[in-house]
């Protein structure tokens, strides 16, 4: 059954989907880490323009209000683009989830897919036959340091 599984090319075709949602989720992350559309300095450089388009207003302006209005135009579409990204990170965040709960309920479906509950019983049962079978008093302090050295290196995770 694992090998059929293993096999699978539907399961092959979640783990590349997953990958690449995993993949631009990443590419979305560092395009946003490298913008400034959110920044306080943005909204500074918005209110600043807001005051030149006021000013403009009352000095009747055209020439200026054209100008702010533009640049407030070119500060506010940077600042969509920004939030654009952000939604479209939900969005594969949303994606990513629903793919990953469908690799994990296909490995259950094809029972490749091992609970807290099985480990715990088949360890369990493991180290019952190896007391059972192991006599050698040596061997046995082995084994145990070789777990423990195991457990040390995997309990951070």
């Amino acid at each position: 059954m694992y090998l059929d599984f293993k096999e699978d090319t539907q399961r092959l075709s979640l783990v590349d989907e997953i990958d690449m949602t995993r993949a631009r989720i990443g590419e979305l992350l560092s395009q946003l880490s490298n913008e400034t559309q959110d920044s306080p300095e943005m909204w500074a450089a918005a209110a600043r323009e807001y005051d030149n388009l006021i000013l403009a207003l009352r000095l009747n302006d055209a020439k200026a209000q054209a100008r702010s209005l533009q640049r407030l135009g070119m500060l506010f579409e940077a600042g969509g683009e920004h939030w654009r990204r952000h939604h479209e990170i939900d969005k594969q965040k949303e994606l990513l989830k629903k793919l990953v709960e469908s690799q994990q309920n296909a490995m259950i479906k094809a029972k490749v897919y091992v609970n807290a509950e099985q480990i715990s019983m088949f360890m369990d049962r493991l180290f019952s036959s190896i007391k059972l079978h192991v006599t050698d008093p040596a061997a046995l302090s082995a084994l145990s340091a070789d777990i423990y050295e195991f457990y040390l290196a995997t309990s951070d995770r």
